[in-house]
C-alpha cells in the first residue's frame, strides 16, 4: 500500500473509515473524502461485492504511546516482530480501532487497545506496547 501524508506544520490529515471496525488511512490534502485501498485490504473490508463505509476527514498528531493486541493465531518470531515494527511506523491509529498490516500472502489486522492521544500516528518516538 502506498499512502501519502499531507503536512501543514505538525498536523497530518487522514480519513477514518467507520465500518464494522474503524480504520484510519492517510490521505493527501483535498476537499474530497476519497480513499483508495489495495485489493487485499478491500477484500478484507468487504466479503460481498460492495464495500460501503462512512468516511470522515480528521487531523492527526504524533502518538506518545500505543498499546497493540496481536492475534492469538499468529506465531511470534523475531522476523515477524521486525516486520511488524517496520510496518507500523508512521501508521495512523485510533484507540479501539484496527491497523492493517500487509504481509506477503495476507492482510493481518492488529487491534489498538489504547493510544494517546486517542487519534494519532506512530513515529520513531512513540512507545509501542504489544500484548
Amino acid at each position: 500500500m502506498s499512502w501519502q501524508m499531507a503536512e501543514r506544520g505538525s498536523i497530518y490529515y487522514a480519513l477514518i473509515l467507520n465500518g464494522k471496525n474503524e480504520l484510519v488511512l492517510w490521505v493527501t490534502e483535498s476537499s474530497e473524502s476519497v480513499v483508495a485501498v489495495n485489493s487485499k485490504l478491500y477484500n478484507c473490508l468487504s466479503s460481498s461485492g460492495d464495500c460501503v463505509v462512512s468516511v470522515r476527514k480528521t487531523k492527526l498528531k504524533e502518538a506518545m504511546y500505543v498499546e497493540i493486541i496481536l492475534p492469538r493465531r499468529i506465531k511470534i518470531t523475531s522476523s515477524l516482530l521486525s516486520q511488524l515494527r517496520n510496518s507500523v511506523l508512521f501508521t495512523p491509529v485510533k484507540a479501539g480501532g484496527l491497523i492493517p498490516i500487509d504481509l506477503e500472502d495476507t492482510v493481518l489486522f492488529l487491534r489498538v487497545k489504547d493510544a494517546y492521544p486517542d487519534l494519532a500516528f506512530i513515529s520513531y518516538r512513540t512507545k509501542v506496547v504489544l500484548y
